[in-house]
């Protein structure tokens, strides 16, 4: 085999690049249309010799009509002004000009450009015009460029700054085109240039490549029809990936608004704030930012956008990909657009050239959800199948009062009209004609108010009022009925009133308030999209709060026993804005889905949609008690959250700065978002986060501070301000990996409600000495040593702590013992708790004689018994006299249920049955199953005579009964 020297592979190599050539066919070009060092229009596109113009509508100016078609044809660029019609010309007069750049610097280098005469020459253009700038770019001014549809001489032209465009000679009928030709030296600059551009262009090719299978995959897995309509967006500039925003902007996606935001200032506190502008459009799964400032500038460290849906309505983000438009800005590096964990989208624009009409457009994938498979079944009257509901959030059948108020002095509410509904989802309006003032002086403008599932709509029926001050309404749970109220979202914000501004809406766990300050609508507000066709409709989103976690637990347990309808653990979900809360289980295509109270299941396995039970009896079935939420957690709690200086004394007005209560949802992360411990100042900001006995503070401000010192008590205070919680225990570090510098856990103080984290001697600095530690840290997940990660042991409550107690169990136990030692216990008593106490007992007062099961074992106490006499654990005595473990085996019982439901139909209570059994008994099928002598049977209608079924042994196993 003959092998070539190295010299001339490398020629070889060299010669087969794209380099040598003198055309323009193939390469990438930009074109980039500059007004007085201005970018004003910018396109990217690969030149082609097949295509003819290349860029059929360069749009200078819109507003001025002003635009051109070019064309590249070898080595001949062709400019042509298309912009003519009568009564309009184009003299720029401006310094404006043409650059052409070789984008990716796989052409030679351009040695001069040949300006080409011909029968359509734009008058004007001079050779003088065109300079080769470096050896990939060149310029065209046309500053001079006249063309006009009024004139027809040059003469008239050289007098009247105007010359006819028209000329029946040309080629295009038009004196309005430029024509040059690029010449091109023999090769690039140098071979390693040139190599470095081969491999620039490999490099770049092999991203594209592995960008358009991971997009290709993303298409296969995402959701196609998921929008971001509706849904709030939080978007923020970011000076650095680890700093809080300069600048941020909260709004409702709108699929038919663009933009949802306009003139969105990177820089507002600037002295040229719209130097900075930016336009940004959601609609459906695009991200839209259009650069609409009036200077260039430069992105020299990383600094971008942050968009984020800050109530956790959207689906998982899997991934994002960047559409080039022709029109992404010079040194944009898509691989820096990225997606975290918590659903955050980040558009780091370091390194790029930002100038006029730039844009930056991406494509969210959001995840699929599994629907329910269809069903012919009419379900709409199952058992337990109403509007009303834990799951469903809604307003229906409840007690609501809505009362209009004003502001008095200060910020104090009057309270003027009011009305209480009964809210029905069956009647177009709840309330009709509903003013907010009662002075007949004052604007009388009517509202029609409707209350539907989760949603508040008010329309202004009069179409006449306007607010300069604030005043709104109020709606109230009258009875504290419906969950707390965790959130109120405004939908479909062009539809609303002229200056309603969502920010304003207020709420607590029972109330909402709406603010109209600033809003108006007069006869001018027509709007032709609106259903109403005027802008006088406010929709409000109310998300209420779910007891999630109890939820989870009771769907944990189903798993557990029936593991063949439901293989392996899964997470629970909500699709979008439905009701129902379900698993899906692949494997065997079943679902869990609760909805309106009830559990249901669903799938291959079953006929429709079966009933398995409401949610309060399934919870005493499974035994999930009813404080699950609260079980050393601080989910579904208020917590008063505030910022004090706490060596100050508490009527000391500068106690406390920056405060507010939240209620803690599992399903929310942060908490608290951005909480400003001093509310005057934006630059200081603290994420409050907290999971289950976790509580985690975020220091998101990146600037150096030190937060107190000496004998001052500074930091964060946590009440549990209506005492719903169990005792506080202890408190103490967490996770110290990522801890603040100068952090002491030792300052933390606590008591039964309350928690205050000292913050002295803490300090954040980006300066490195001796004697400081430095604030940044790649390993920590938000690239800074700002977290302090608290672990907080929460004691149970005495209603936990008797719920753990297997009282059916021992009560069997204090039967027998009934009939064995009479003489003690001479006739049945029932069993309670001691007040206070989780000692559960029987009392005899014949022979003033208790039967006590206390910490796990049985006492004896009275009689000859002065004291608690300790005879064994209560395990030692189940095994001694024979006491089954009826737990165990209603749990079985469940499973049964759930595998055949046609002849165990809904679930029913246990209990003891004729003949001795421990059982359950069905009387929409007659059957009955039931455990005796630790064996199991069934008998009744479905079957012939009684069934021997197994041991209960061989059943636990086989239903993997823990």
């Amino acid at each position: 085999m003959t092998t070539l020297p190295k010299t001339l592979l490398l020629i070889m190599f060299i010669a087969s690049l794209p380099l040598q050539a003198e055309s323009l066919n193939g390469h990438r070009v930009k074109v980039k249309y500059n007004r007085e060092d201005v970018s004003v229009l910018t396109k990217t596109i690969t030149a082609s010799d097949d295509v003819n113009p290349d860029i059929s509508d360069f749009r200078v100016f819109d507003f001025l009509d002003m635009r051109y078609s070019i064309d590249f044809k070898e080595n001949i660029v062709s400019i042509i002004y298309t912009g003519i019609h009568d009564y309009y010309h184009l003299q720029v007069g401006k310094d404006d000009r043409f650059i052409f750049r070789d984008v990716d610097d796989t052409l030679n280098d351009i040695t001069w450009v040949e300006l080409i005469w011909n029968n359509s020459m734009l008058a004007g253009i001079r050779r003088s015009d065109i300079t080769v700038l470096n050896k990939n770019d060149f310029m065209i001014e046309v500053g001079t460029a006249v063309c006009s549809a009024t004139h027809d001489s040059f003469q008239d032209w050289f007098f009247h700054a105007d010359t006819e465009c028209h000329d029946d000679d040309s080629s295009t009928g038009y004196l309005n085109q430029i024509k040059v030709r690029v010449h091109f030296s023999n090769e690039n600059t140098t071979n390693a240039e040139a190599r470095a551009a081969a491999e620039r262009a490999e490099e770049r090719k092999r991203a594209d490549e592995e960008r358009a299978a991971r997009v290709a995959e993303l298409r296969k897995i995402s959701d196609p029809d998921f929008s971001m309509d509706g849904h709030t967006i939080e978007t923020r500039w970011k000076e650095s990936a680890i700093s809080t925003s300069s600048h941020r902007v909260v709004v409702t996606a709108s699929d038919h608004v663009n933009p949802d935001i306009d003139d969105f200032s990177t820089l507002p506190n600037s002295e040229k704030p719209d130097s900075y502008f930016w336009d940004i459009d959601f609609h459906e799964q695009n991200i839209v930012m259009s650069f609409s400032g009036v200077d260039d500038y430069h992105i020299n460290d990383s600094s971008g956008f942050n968009f984020y849906g800050n109530i956790g309505t959207m689906p998982e983000i899997l991934g994002v990909e960047v559409i080039d438009t022709g029109f992404l800005p010079d040194g944009f590096d898509p691989n820096l657009v990225t997606v975290d964990e918590y659903n955050n989208v980040y558009v780091d624009l370091k390194g790029a050239n930002i100038g006029y009409n730039d844009i930056v457009k991406i494509r969210l994938f959001f995840a699929k959800t599994p629907e329910l498979p269809n069903t012919d079944e009419d379900n709409s009257n199952i058992n337990g199948f109403s509007n009303v509901g834990l799951i469903t959030r809604s307003f229906d059948t409840h007690k609501i009062k809505v009362k209009s108020w004003k502001v008095k002095t200060g910020d104090t509410k009057e309270f003027l009209n009011e009305v209480t509904v009964n809210a029905s989802d069956e009647v177009k309006f709840d309330v009709e004609d509903f003013t907010i003032y009662t002075e007949e002086s004052s604007p009388t403008a009517n509202w029609s108010i409707n209350l539907h599932e989760d949603v508040i709509a008010l329309t202004n029926t009069s179409n006449n009022y306007m607010h300069t001050t604030s005043a709104g309404f109020s709606f109230e749970d009258v009875d504290d009925t419906m969950p707390d109220i965790l959130g109120v979202i405004a939908f479909h914000n062009y539809y609303a009133p002229t200056g309603f501004d969502p920010s304003l809406i207020t709420f607590d766990a029972n109330h909402i308030y709406v603010d109209l300050k600033g809003s108006k609508c007069s006869l001018l507000c027509h709007f032709e999209e609106s259903p109403t066709r005027y802008k006088n409709r406010i929709i409000l989103k109310v998300i209420f709060a779910v007891d999630y976690p109890r939820v989870d637990t009771l769907l944990n347990a189903i798993e557990s026993v029936n593991a063949v309808n439901f293989p392996s653990h899964k997470e629970s979900y909500i699709h979008r804005w439905e009701t129902s809360y379900k698993r899906y289980y692949p494997t065997s295509n079943n679902y869990l889905k609760v909805e309106n109270n009830t559990v249901y299941m669903e799938g291959d396995d079953y006929e429709g949609l079966v009933n398995s039970g409401t949610l309060d009896t399934l919870y005493e079935t499974y035994n999930v008690p009813a404080t699950v939420d609260t079980l050393q957690s601080f989910e579904g709690h208020n917590i008063y959250v505030n910022y004090a200086f706490n060596h100050l004394s508490e009527d000391d007005p500068k106690r406390i700065k920056g405060e507010k209560t939240v209620t803690v949802n599992s399903k929310i992360n942060p908490d608290i978002r951005l909480f400003k411990p001093y509310p005057k100042h934006d630059f200081i900001n603290w994420d409050i986060n907290f999971k289950k006995d976790t509580l985690d503070l975020i220091y998101r401000t990146n600037i150096s501070t030190t937060f107190s010192s000496g004998d001052n008590k500074i930091g964060f205070n946590f009440v549990d301000v209506d005492h719903t919680m169990p005792d506080i225990l202890n408190v103490s570090m967490a996770d110290s990996n990522y801890s603040m510098p100068g952090f002491d856990p030792s300052l933390i103080v606590f008591d039964k409600d309350n928690i205050f984290v000292d913050l002295s001697g803490v300090y954040c600095t980006e300066l490195v000495n001796e004697t400081h530690n430095y604030c940044p840290n790649a390993d920590s997940p938000t690239g800074r040593n700002n977290i302090i990660s608290l672990k907080v042991e929460i004691d149970l409550s005495l209603g936990q702590k008797r719920a753990q107690v297997d009282t059916k169990r021992i009560d069997a136990l204090f039967d027998v013992l009934e009939t064995k030692y009479s003489v003690y216990f001479p006739d049945h008593k029932e069993s309670y708790f001691l007040e206070g106490s989780t000692d559960y007992v029987r009392y005899y007062a014949s022979t003033d004689f208790f039967l006590k099961a206390k910490d796990n074992k049985l006492y004896f106490e009275g009689g000859e018994f002065n004291i608690e006499s300790d005879r064994g654990a209560l395990d030692s005595m189940y095994l001694l006299y024979d006491i089954p473990d009826f737990s165990r085996i209603d749990l079985l019982f469940d499973a049964v249920e759930l595998k055949y439901p046609s002849l165990f139909p809904s679930h029913q209570e246990s209990s003891v049955l004729d003949g001795g059994y421990y059982g359950r008994y069905y009387p929409t099928t007659k059957n009955y199953m039931g455990i005796k002598d630790k064996g199991s049977y069934a008998w009744g209608d479905s079957f012939d005579g009684v069934v021997y079924t197994g041991t209960l042994d061989s059943l636990y196993k086989e239903y993997n009964i823990p």
